[in-house]
Parts: C-alpha cells; sequence; structure tokens
C-alpha cells in the first residue's frame, strides 16, 4: 500500500501473482500444480510489510534473523523437483517465512516443517496455528530430520550445508526424492535432487544456487563445519581441508550428472574399504581401562615398526584425550592435496600421524561431543585422509568399549585388535570386558601386552615388581591368546614421553627400548605370517 496525495494505492496483488506465474511458465515451469499452487498461494503475507510492494517480483526477500524468502523461481523449481502427488508426506527443512510450506500445502501434499530460529517459528505459527490442515511445525534442529513422523515420500531443504545430512536420508521413503543445496562453501552450493529407489540411492545436480547456511548437527554447525571452514571462530583451527561426507562419498560419476551416494554406514565402509586398499595391516590398540599406557604402546610400536623398515600410519582416535601428537612431538597442521584429501602430519621419514589434536587451536580445549558427532569424525578420517600404501595403520583408541571401539571395527573388520594391560587385577578385570567386548563383535585379537610389568633399578640393574608381574602373561594363557610381550616400567619412558621422543628413538638401549622392539618383532612375526 502506498500514498498519493490524499489517496492510498492498494497494490493488486492478485494481478502481480498472476504476472509472477507467467514468468515462472517462461523460466520453464511446467508442473501444473506447482502454477496452480504459486497462482494461489498469497506471497505478500508472508514477506515483511515493509517488502509486500516487492513481494512478487523474483528476488529474494530479507524476513529477519539473517535469513530470506526464496526467489519464487527457486520456490517453484525446487517444488517442481519433487515430481510430487496429492496425499503425500513432506518434510521441509527450514520453514522460514513459511510460504514454501503453504506452496506445498497447496498441492495436497501433508506437510511437517521443522524450523530452527524460534522468532521465524513463532511468525510462521500464527500463519499455521496449532491445528492448521496439512502443515505440523516443529522447533528443532532440521538436519536431525523428524524421524518419530519418517517415512517421507519427499524432502525439501531450503538452505545450504556441506553435506547430505544421513538423518534425512534415512528418514526419506524408498522411493524417495530429496531437494537440497549442497556446497563446500557457503552460499555456493549445487542444487541436487536425491532418489531412493530399491535401496539405491541417486543425486543430480541441478546448476549452482546460493542458499543461507544450514545450521545443525549435520550442516555448518556441526562436525564438518566445525573443523574446516576458513578462519572460523571457536576451538579449531582454520581449515577448508575436510571434503563433506556427501562429495567424498560418491562413487564415480554416472552419465547426465548422476552419482550413486551411499545411504548407510555399511554402505560408506565400502568407499572406506577402498580408501584403505593399499594399507596391508591395520592395528587396533585398545585398553580395558585408563592409565595403562595404552598410548605409549601404540607410539613406540609404530616407531619401532617404522625403525625395522615398515612405512606407518597413526591414527589417534581418542576425540576427548589425544595425546599421540605429544607423545611423538608433532604439532604441525594438516594439509591437503589437489583433490581435497586429507594428508596425514610426516612424523620422520617413514611414519605419518592424523589426530584430532591436530586441529585443536588450543591443546586445552575440551571436546563436548556425543556419538554421532565422534563417529561422524572417525568416519571422514578413515575416508578423506590420503593414507596411501602403508605397511601398518596403528589405531590408537581411548580406554573402555564405547561409540569409538564400535566405529573402528565396523568399518574395518579385519584390525588385529592388540589389548593393552597393566599386571594387577584391577586392570586385568576391565580388560576381561574388553575382551568380551571383542568377543560379541568378532573382532580377531592379535594378542595381549603387559605394560609397566616390572620396575628396572636405574642404579643396581636389580628388577623391582612394583605392580606385579606375569598377569597379562597369565590371561593370554587363560583366553588361549598370544601373548606379545611384556613392556618393563622404566624412567626413560616418561622422560622420553616428556620431551615428545618415543623411547624407541633414543640411542640408549634401555630395558623399555627393548621391550618396545621384541613387540615389534612379534608384531610383524604375526602378521606378516597372515
Amino acid at each position: 500500500m502506498t500514498e498519493l496525495g490524499q489517496h492510498r494505492i492498494f497494490p493488486d496483488f492478485k494481478r502481480q501473482r498472476a504476472r509472477m506465474v507467467k514468468l515462472l511458465e517462461e523460466q520453464g515451469i511446467t508442473d501444473e500444480a506447482v502454477l496452480a499452487a504459486m497462482r494461489t498461494v498469497r506471497r505478500h503475507l508472508f514477506v515483511p510489510e515493509a517488502l509486500q510492494g516487492r513481494a512478487y517480483e523474483d528476488h529474494a526477500l530479507p524476513i529477519g534473523f539473517g535469513q530470506t524468502i526464496s526467489q519464487p523461481y527457486i520456490v517453484a523449481f525446487m517444488s517442481q523437483l519433487l515430481e510430487a502427488k496429492p496425499g503425500m508426506k513432506v518434510l521441509e527443512i527450514g520453514t522460514g517465512s513459511g510460504y514454501q510450506a503453504a506452496v506445498l500445502r497447496e498441492m495436497g501434499l501433508e506437510v511437517f516443517t521443522i524450523e530452527r530460529v524460534r522468532e521465524l517459528y513463532e511468525a510462521a505459527r500464527e500463519l499455521f496455528p496449532e491445528g492448521s490442515p496439512g502443515i505440523r511445525m516443529k522447533l528443532s534442529d532440521g538436519t536431525l530430520g523428524w524421524r518419530v513422523q519418517a517415512p517421507f515420500d519427499r524432502i525439501i531443504v531450503t538452505a545450504g550445508g556441506p553435506n547430505l545430512p544421513l538423518p534425512l536420508l534415512e528418514q526419506l521413503a524408498d522411493p524417495g526424492i530429496m531437494a537440497i543445496p549442497v556446497g563446500r562453501a557457503r552460499r555456493e552450493q549445487k542444487l541436487l535432487r536425491v532418489s531412493k529407489r530399491e535401496g539405491r540411492v541417486t543425486a543430480r545436480a541441478f546448476g549452482n544456487v546460493a542458499f543461507v547456511d544450514l545450521v545443525g548437527d549435520h550442516g555448518w554447525e556441526g562436525f564438518f563445519s566445525l573443523l574446516f571452514v576458513a578462519n572460523r571462530e571457536g576451538p579449531f583451527r582454520g581449515l577448508t581441508l575436510f571434503r563433506s561426507l556427501f562429495m567424498s562419498s560418491c562413487s564415480n560419476q554416472a552419465p547426465q550428472g548422476q552419482a550413486t551416494i551411499p545411504m548407510t554406514a555399511a554402505m560408506q565402509n565400502k568407499v572406506l574399504t577402498q580408501n584403505l586398499k593399499d594399507v596391508r595391516h591395520k592395528l587396533f590398540v585398545m585398553s580395558g581401562k585408563g592409565g595403562v599406557g595404552k598410548s605409549s604402546v601404540t607410539v613406540n610400536l609404530a616407531t619401532a615398526l617404522a625403525s625395522r623398515g615398515f612405512t606407518v600410519g597413526i591414527l589417534d582416535v581418542d576425540i576427548h584425550g589425544p595425546s599421540v601428537p605429544r607423545l611423538l612431538g608433532a604439532s604441525a597442521s594438516v594439509m591437503a592435496d589437489e583433490n581435497g584429501k586429507m594428508l596425514p602430519v610426516p612424523c620422520g621419514e617413514r611414519m605419518s600421524l592424523i589426530s584430532m589434536d591436530s586441529f585443536l587451536k588450543d591443546k586445552d580445549t575440551a571436546i563436548l561431543w556425543r556419538g554421532p558427532k565422534k563417529t561422524g569424525a572417525i568416519r571422514q578420517f578413515l575416508t578423506d585422509v590420503q593414507w596411501g600404501a602403508l605397511d601398518y595403520l596403528v589405531i590408537d583408541s581411548p580406554p573402555g568399549t564405547g561409540d569409538e571401539h564400535l566405529t573402528v571395527l565396523d568399518a574395518i573388520p579385519d584390525a588385529g585388535c592388540i589389548v593393552v594391560t597393566t599386571p594387577q587385577e584391577i586392570s586385568l578385570a576391565d580388560v576381561r570386558k574388553a575382551l568380551d567386548f571383542l568377543k560379541q563383535v568378532q573382532a580377531p585379537v592379535l594378542g595381549i601386552v603387559e605394560n609397566m610389568s616390572g620396575l628396572s633399578c636405574p642404579h643396581c640393574g636389580k628388577e623391582i615388581d612394583l605392580f606385579k608381574k606375569g598377569g597379562g602373561e597369565q590371561l593370554a594363557k587363560q583366553y588361549e591368546l598370544p601373548f606379545l610381550g611384556a613392556i618393563p616400567l622404566d624412567p626413560a619412558t616418561v622422560i622420553a614421553a616428556d620431551r615428545g621422543v618415543p623411547v624407541v628413538s633414543l640411542t640408549e638401549n634401555s630395558p623399555a627400548r627393548q621391550g618396545f622392539m621384541a613387540l615389534a618383532d612379534a608384531v610383524i612375526a604375526a602378521t606378516e605370517a597372515e
């Protein structure tokens, strides 16, 4: 509405809407249901009053809180991509103004829409009160979907993220279609139509678009962006290295721009297996409890293997307490190759490392992540790191039997498990639980290592059973498992660790160094004999 002298002039919104629809037809929109809906839904009611005079221009318009109402052509085009039929269930991620939801409802669809910004949610709620026919609303993280209402025949995402959120893919019906912008840079995406049929998921790109950010656990505020967005404020180093889960998981390009996308963790494992195909042996070092020197065993075993002429990679999957880089004195940042794959940090001529510690700006920063984020991080370490040809990939885990262990053993079922214990019963009791865990998941056990096995007096050379001795070997016999060796408690190990130098790398042939070299020889004998 405008004023001219003493008279008010009311815009002819109906005529403007008709003109907008005619332009959409000229731009290639052919779906009659879409055109009819956009001819009916009054877009000016979904924009701020000051902008209502521009409501039917083919432009995105601000609606506050850094969000926009998409331009009419994008709304129409994405609605057309859905190929929806009346009565279908559609999930919309990013309610925003509510305009897209209104168009979908007018097309005869049952709409479930999620908004994360409370103010926008409440404004849209005024347009769609509780109980409004055809529309149900939720204030939540849209990247998690709406599991209790799944599956959905169609999903439309009106914000752009770095990857294809797996919860949404899982909640898409079979057959089903999803329209979503995905891109490795903010406001630079490809508009994708993702199709699921008979267990196979494909995606086809339909040009470049620029959407507002998809925020959430599986969007720009989740794991993938926190680590790898350049110059971002927060606990992580600014990097642009990690390829999105979607981008990194695509197989070879199929005709007409289609790509096959892994849909489940099992299918993702195929990609992972391909990435690790040049790794001859995978070793998974674990313990039943903390404080047994598991990371020290990992570092010194890897170093000993490298000293024997093998190429070795170390993967530190202890997300909350990554200590391997400090034990190795590794402080370099992770780099990427020309294909966007992460390159492990070199640690000498034959050894390299990937750890969460390499991404932290402040080494004292706590990482407050639950299972899904940890699982996603570990999987990406395995799929998006250019490990290359390795003789051994040694994986250091946190204490216990949690998400990290399940993720690794599910992804790498052929990893040989090395269980570290100390001689005392309190440690052995937890190791028994760990062995039971490995039995339940059917993981191969390479053997048991007894760390802190006696103390060699630095003055007289006499051995002192400070923490007892022999408990690990007895346990190995009890479970009919190989005993890989005993590592004595040695002051040289502590001094070397504080210096960031593995005790194996010292020139002094200390008891601990001898023990670790013997452990490496036992591991070589066990793996090379396979």
